[in-house]
């Protein structure tokens, strides 16, 4: 919340308008979000398919024409892009490396955090 509020105010001193003020952090949002739904489709793959043979196999098809739709939402949004707008995919890049940083150099901390919003969510 700070980090997004000090981005507003710092996109009203540089003279930002409001369109591009909603729209920048709203691109950044919905690289993110299109990224979430890629690794959430991994997971349903390695849950359903990999681990153990949950459904049959060819419902494989599903996530996997999923993932191909998101790269090419991706790729469509990215790629010849003008400025600032060609920047946000390195910034959600940046996100995801520090997030992976995190969890491959202090793996206790994410299983920590799953199981407290599972003893959460289950009461």
């Amino acid at each position: 919340m700070v980090v997004a509020f000090a981005g507003l105010i710092a996109q009203r001193i540089a003279g930002t308008n409001a369109a591009n003020a909603f729209f920048y952090p709203g691109t950044i949002g919905v690289l993110s979000l299109l990224v979430a739904y890629i690794a959430t489709n991994l997971g349903a793959i390695r849950h359903l398919f990999v681990r153990a043979r949950r459904r049959p196999l060819w419902q494989l098809v599903f996530p996997v024409v999923g993932i191909a739709f998101l790269v090419f939402t991706i790729s469509r949004n990215v790629a010849g892009t003008s400025a600032p707008y060609d920047r946000f995919p390195w910034i959600v890049l940046a996100w995801l490396v520090a997030g992976g940083l995190i969890v491959a150099l202090a793996p206790g901390v994410a299983q920590r955090v799953g199981v407290a919003l599972t003893r959460e969510i289950e009461g």
